[in-house]
This record gives C-alpha cells, structure tokens and sequence, in this order.
C-alpha cells in the first residue's frame, strides 16, 4: 500500500505544470546586416551572403543586402574580391579557394 502511494504521488506531480509567461522586449526597428559565409577548398566555390536582420518575431524572409562592395583579406593581406551573383549572394572569383589554416 505504501508503494502504492508514492507510484500515484509521482505520477500526479508529474501530470501538474506551471506555466510562467516571459514578456521579450525587442527592437524591431533596428536593421543591422548579417553576414553568413562559406569558404572552401574548391574553386570558385567560396560563397558569403549579406541580408538585413528582421525583427525577433517577424514572420517576412529577411531582405538581401544588393549592389555591396565584398572583400575578403587573408593573413598574409591578399585581398579577393566576391561579385553579387544572386540577391545577396556574392561569389568568389573561379580561381580563388580557401586553405584549410588560413585566416581570413
């Protein structure tokens, strides 16, 4: 009977939750650019995409960042210009590849 007890006193704590309400405070009107970026070992293939954040619970795709200057700078100061192939898409030249180690 004790056994009992405590199988049904667990099983009923277990079925009661709580709920707590947490209010997030955003900035919605603050438009910043977000950079994401992808540099391989193949040519021609390294590509970085430039897009302007949207608000925490917006639900529009955010907008492409078009007609932007990209450059990317290794460690040893050989700067590679990227040219927008896409809406926000910019493409590395056909010779350029990234090093596995190198900084950029």
């Amino acid at each position: 009977m004790k056994h009992l007890f405590i199988i049904l006193s667990i099983v009923s704590a277990s079925l009661v939750g709580c709920e707590e309400v947490v209010e997030i405070a955003s900035r919605t009107n603050e438009n910043q650019i977000a950079v994401e970026g992808q540099i391989v070992n193949e040519p021609g293939k390294s590509v970085i995409k430039l897009s302007y954040t949207s608000a925490y619970f917006s639900d529009t795709e955010p907008q492409a960042v078009r007609g932007a200057l990209v450059r990317i700078t290794d460690a040893s100061g050989t700067v590679t210009e990227f040219a927008e192939k896409n809406h926000g898409v910019y493409q590395c030249p056909t010779d350029f590849y990234g090093l596995s180690g190198q900084t950029y």
